[in-house]
């Protein structure tokens, strides 16, 4: 079975925006769900466990999506946002806690899971745009 760039970078462009999702999710729910449900304290130490997963996961599947779509389509601004929300991600995940507290790990959480998902949102249109293009440039040659 042959693996497909084209195929699988659309794939790869939803799921980076459903993995950034569920990580605001985490991140902005989870002090409501403690606060009303004292007892899921317990889960939230599996808190770091559960950031590190995201990110470890986030990273091959947005650097996949946006390396071939900024080849397909050529706009390196895409890339940099998306690498922007990848470093600070990679800040939130790796940044010592004392260093950057409670709140900064979620400002820094959150700003790159925004700008990830902004990426990826514009990555998939582009690459589609570029697609319609290339599809009425060879149906008129036709």
């Amino acid at each position: 079975m042959k693996f497909s760039t084209e195929k699988n970078r659309p794939i790869a462009d939803v799921s980076a925006v459903g993995l950034s999702s569920l990580c605001l999710v985490h991140c902005l729910m989870l002090p409501v769900v403690v606060s009303v449900y004292p007892a899921t304290i317990a889960v939230t130490l599996s808190d770091e466990v559960f950031h590190l997963f995201m990110v470890l996961m986030a990273i091959p599947i947005s650097v996949f999506a946006l390396f071939f779509g900024c080849r397909s389509h050529k706009s390196y601004s895409v890339g940099l946002t998306g690498a922007l929300g990848i470093g600070l991600l990679f800040m939130s995940a790796f940044l010592p806690h004392e260093l950057a507290g409670e709140t900064g790990e979620r400002l820094l959480t959150v700003s790159g899971a925004l700008s990830l998902s902004v990426s990826h949102v514009l990555n998939f249109r582009l690459c589609r745009s570029v697609k319609c293009c290339d599809t009425a440039g060879s149906t008129a040659n036709q």
